[in-house]
């Protein structure tokens, strides 16, 4: 072998070994940003999944609160017995917010509680009202029969 082929001889090796080394450097990178990739959507994931296990239990706590509201309310102040049809709605609003749980809507289960909320005080004044009355004319009764 002449000296000019050994030189280009090796200066081919050389520019392959660069070669061969700028494609593992690009491989690597490669392989770096996927890996970083994988772990900011894995981390993404996680805030998700735990951001609706948070609503998850609102919604739960919501509608096991008001639920315990209306059978209190219930023993309390007797509301199917004075306004049945309000309490009748207020039973339809937690049949369907518990449909809106089982499907996951907790957003809609948790306004629907707040709704529930609000009927269910409408109905515990609305009952004592009328309960009041009753007492009243029980009251009128009673003196115009022992007069």
């Amino acid at each position: 072998m002449t000296k000019k082929k050994y030189e280009e001889l090796r200066k081919n090796r050389f520019e392959e070994r660069e070669e061969r080394f700028k494609r593992e450097k690009e491989r690597i990178e490669k392989q770096k940003k996927a890996l970083e990739q994988r772990k900011r959507s894995e981390a993404e994931r996680r805030r998700t999944q735990a951001k609706l296990l948070e609503k998850e239990e609102i919604a739960r706590e919501a509608i096991t609160n008001v639920r315990t509201a209306a059978e209190e309310a219930e023993d309390k102040t007797k509301i199917s017995l004075y306004v049945p049809e309000m309490m009748q709605k207020i039973n339809e609003m937690l049949t369907d917010a518990d449909k809106n749980f089982d499907s996951a809507d907790y957003e809609k289960a948790i306004k629907l509680s707040y709704e529930i909320e609000e009927l269910l005080e409408k109905a515990r004044l609305e009952a004592s009202r009328k309960a009041e009355e009753e007492r009243r004319e029980g009251r009128r009764r009673r003196s115009i029969s022992t007069a």
